[in-house]
């Protein structure tokens, strides 16, 4: 378990780390380690639990992991929107590509067609 735990606390610093971190990431992230904390510093807040929930509050792993989840998936805003690079064909165009997909980056633009 500590293995575990450690493996997973590192991939997710190393995720954090590789790339931009705007304030909808850093929202879910800081609300996901307070939620997480909670559950060992404040146990009795989720003693009322409805039954079929309560293996997602004994942990404050399970309660993190579950809550980053679902806030990502609550807050992906910019999931969807498109954005389109147009290329001349026989034009080195690598460094048109390099600022477009630094750009679309810093927007938090995940789908490039």
């Amino acid at each position: 378990m500590f293995f575990a735990v450690s493996f997973m606390i590192l991939a997710g610093i190393q995720i954090m780390m590789s790339g931009l971190i705007d304030s909808r990431k850093t929202c879910v992230i800081g609300i996901s380690l307070i939620l997480g904390l909670s559950v060992d510093m404040l146990p009795e807040a989720y003693r009322g639990a409805y039954p079929a929930l309560q293996p997602f509050f004994s942990s404050s792993l399970s309660l993190a992991t579950v809550s980053v989840i679902l806030l990502t998936f609550c807050c992906a805003s910019r999931i969807g929107k498109r954005a389109e690079l147009e290329l001349q064909p026989g034009v080195d165009s690598s460094e048109q590509i390099f600022n477009f997909m630094e750009a679309m980056g810093q927007r938090g633009e995940h789908r490039v067609r």
